[in-house]
């Protein structure tokens, strides 16, 4: 959680929106969830999200690795394929995934709005490891929410292997609307995802007004903290 007391003048209302990511590990035969959510054989590893005002003035990240649970730490594999993050890191930095989901929840009762990059996949992802620490997963029902995937899709007009508009990639996203290649050397590190899509993002919303979007990365830049 970020703390209101830790900066007095990073006051948080419901203007604020949160962006986030995770990165996750498929493990097998988990204890079934008795709700319809897809993707529930994914453990998150790493969570990660930014909390921002409408002007960009105030905004703060916040990057959590989570320790894999006793009972499943032998399941995880060594090395993270995507991610590149190694299990006996997450053992050595991570935080229990309750401490990491009950911050996550107070942030998110602050906002009015959730944006992710595949918003369906990772929020049905974090709602199944609320419902399994018997935590709050309907605190995304209260809120507006924004996919930069699926709004992206009809007008970045990524392709596949057969020439069809797929839905791009962050790095698609961000080549179109950034107008430079992305740095693909931390890709798949919810932290700098979590960045780049916000960087994006910003552009989205100011399509028709690029110099707005530029001053808003502007002040991204000058002013990001990372927590």
């Amino acid at each position: 959680m970020i703390d209101d007391d830790q900066d007095s003048q990073f006051k948080f209302k419901k203007r604020m929106s949160m962006l986030f990511d995770i990165e996750y590990v498929h493990i097998n035969n988990l204890p079934p969830i008795p709700k319809n959510y897809k993707y529930n054989t994914s453990k998150i590893t790493q969570l990660s999200y930014c909390l921002f005002d409408k002007n960009c003035g105030q905004i703060k990240f916040n990057n959590m690795y989570i320790k894999p649970e006793d009972s499943l730490v032998e399941r995880y594999p060594e090395h993270h394929t995507k991610s590149k993050i190694r299990t006996k890191v997450l053992i050595k930095d991570g935080i229990p995934l309750r401490n990491a989901l009950e911050q996550m929840i107070q942030d998110i009762e602050r906002c009015g709005m959730i944006i992710s990059h595949g918003l369906e996949q990772d929020m049905s992802i974090v709602k199944c490891e609320m419902y399994r620490h018997q935590l709050d997963e309907t605190v995304f029902d209260k809120i507006d929410k924004f996919c930069t995937m699926k709004v992206s899709k009809n007008i970045v007009k990524a392709v596949d292997r057969n020439g069809k508009i797929k839905m791009p990639r962050v790095d698609e996203i961000y080549h179109y609307y950034m107008q430079i290649p992305m740095d693909l050397s931390n890709n798949h590190n919810a932290l700098f995802d979590c960045r780049n899509t916000l960087l994006s993002y910003l552009m989205m919303i100011n399509l028709h007004d690029r110099d707005k979007g530029l001053e808003l990365i502007k002040k991204v830049r000058k002013e990001l903290i990372i927590m």
